[in-house]
């Protein structure tokens, strides 16, 4: 039987509780810190005010604002308290009303016990685990996706200044002919100084036999007549392949998220 509604307003560091009885009167209202501390405090006043073996008999009303609640959900479900999550947009519904007065973080955690002792609301759904493991590695994927994105651009303006013709060299400047020649050299003078048969071996062993010696001496051919700079062309040099360094790893990292996301899918579609 549910005896009393406990309100939480959540924060990114602090969060507000305040706990009602079925009558809807006030027993206690305290903020907390976002940490295993301030649970502890919220535990205490809890036990303050009604014996923990009635932990059971709350009702505890959560706003599904970011990440934030997550742990609170977790750790309340633990100890047998019924957790409701609730949509901001419904909290601000009532708020709108005026049920409690005016907004503040003390008022929000009072309206939310309201909210779950009058009973209308509308709980919002609490993602499984796959569920919420694939949200967390797609959100990341994209992330790292987008910032790679974003160093191959910067690769690609300082190319435009050192080798200004390479991009004409390659359909894809980051294709995998392209990268592992860049990861053997960089400036044009190199690329031109090059055994032609050496480029050949590197251009043929990334495009799997695409690409040999014709494709090496048109290289080296542009190479030789690039209108590039030479001024501090030793550490644009080295900053592309530090770029390149990392958009590597990010790439490799991509890789790994996209295997465990096929294998959650699997998973799901199994069960």
């Amino acid at each position: 039987m549910i005896k009393y509604y406990l309100g939480i307003d959540i924060g990114k560091y602090h969060h507000q509780a305040c706990l009602t009885d079925d009558q809807g009167k006030d027993l206690f209202s305290i903020q907390f810190t976002a940490n295993y501390q301030g649970f502890r405090k919220l535990l205490r006043h809890l036990d303050k005010r009604i014996n923990n073996k009635e932990l059971g008999n709350i009702k505890a009303g959560l706003e599904a604002t970011g990440i934030y609640w997550l742990t609170l959900y977790e750790q309340l479900t633990k100890l047998r308290v019924k957790v409701i999550v609730l949509n901001p947009l419904q909290i601000k519904a009532f708020q709108n009303k005026n049920i409690r007065g005016n907004k503040t973080d003390k008022i929000d955690a009072g309206l939310i016990a309201e909210i779950l002792r009058i009973g209308k609301y509308n709980p919002s759904s609490i993602p499984n685990k796959d569920d919420f493991e694939l949200r967390q590695l797609t959100r990341l994927r994209s992330d790292l996706v987008t910032l790679a994105g974003s160093l191959k651009v910067k690769v690609m303006g300082l190319m435009d200044q050192v080798f200004p013709e390479y991009k004409e060299l390659f359909s894809n400047a980051f294709s995998s002919a392209s990268k592992n020649l860049l990861k053997e050299v960089v400036l044009p003078e190199q690329i031109a100084a090059i055994p032609a048969r050496k480029l050949a071996l590197i251009l043929k062993k990334a495009s799997r036999g695409r690409l040999g010696i014709k494709k090496a001496r048109d290289i080296q051919e542009t190479a030789a007549d690039s209108f590039g700079i030479t001024l501090g062309m030793d550490a644009l040099a080295l900053s592309i392949k530090i770029l390149l360094s990392q958009i590597e790893h990010l790439e490799k990292q991509v890789d790994q998220l996209e295997k465990e996301i096929e294998k959650i899918f699997v998973k799901k579609e199994k069960s």
